[in-house]
C-alpha cells in the first residue's frame, strides 16, 4: 500500500472488457480542470478482449495514467479495493469504466465537480462524501437514480451510494473498504 498525500485525487476506475468506453472516461478526467493534483489509476480484472487490451496499453502511456492489471479475476469489488489501497492521493472518486465526467466548457465555469468536492470535503469534516447528477448516455440518455439526494439513511438501510462520488481516502481505508462477494 502506498501512503496517500494529503492533497490531490485519485480518480479509480475498475475495469474488465470495457472495450471502448474507458478510453471516453480516462479522457474525460484528464479534460477537467484540475485544481489539485490528481492521478487515474485503472485496476484491469483481467481483461481479454483485444480493443480492451490495446485501450489499457495506450491509455498506460497517458501522463498522470496508472495501469493495475491483477493477478487473477477479483471481480468489481476486488479491483476497487485495489485502487484504493493504491491510491496515491488523499481523496478518491471512483467510477466506472463506462462513466465519464462532463467536459462542456459552461458546465465547467465554476470549476469541475471533483475540485469542488475536494473543497467541501477540506472544508467540513463532518462530510463523508460528495456525489453529483448522473446522466446516462447512450441506448438510454437521462438522469440516473443517483441523481436524487443521497441521505444517510437511504446510505445506510439501502447501501445506495452512487459510484461517482468523491470521498477521503483514509476513510474508505478504515471503513473496510467494498465487499468484494458482492456482484453489484
Amino acid at each position: 500500500m502506498i501512503p496517500p498525500l494529503s492533497e490531490g485525487l485519485s480518480f479509480v476506475i475498475p475495469c474488465f472488457n470495457p472495450g471502448h468506453y474507458l478510453r471516453e472516461a480516462v479522457d474525460s478526467l484528464r479534460a477537467q480542470p484540475h485544481a489539485f493534483p490528481y492521478e487515474v489509476l485503472i485496476v484491469d480484472d483481467r481483461s481479454d478482449d483485444s480493443h480492451t487490451l490495446h485501450t489499457l496499453s495506450a491509455c498506460a502511456d497517458l501522463p498522470g495514467v496508472r495501469v493495475r492489471r491483477l493477478a487473477a479475476r477479483g471481480g468489481h469489488h476486488a479491483a476497487r479495493n485495489v485502487g484504493l489501497r493504491h491510491a496515491r492521493f488523499g481523496y478518491v472518486m471512483q467510477l466506472d469504466a463506462d462513466d465519464r465526467l462532463a467536459t462542456d466548457p459552461e458546465l465547467l465555469a465554476d470549476g469541475s465537480f471533483p475540485d469542488r468536492a475536494v473543497e467541501i470535503l477540506r472544508a467540513d469534516p463532518t462530510v463523508a462524501f460528495v456525489h453529483t447528477m448522473s446522466r446516462m448516455f447512450g441506448d438510454f440518455d437521462g438522469l440516473t437514480i443517483s441523481s436524487c439526494p443521497c441521505p444517510e439513511e437511504l446510505v445506510l438501510r439501502k447501501h445506495q451510494v452512487p459510484t461517482s462520488i468523491v470521498h477521503r481516502h483514509a476513510d474508505a481505508l478504515v471503513g473496510g473498504l467494498y465487499e468484494p462477494r458482492v456482484v453489484k
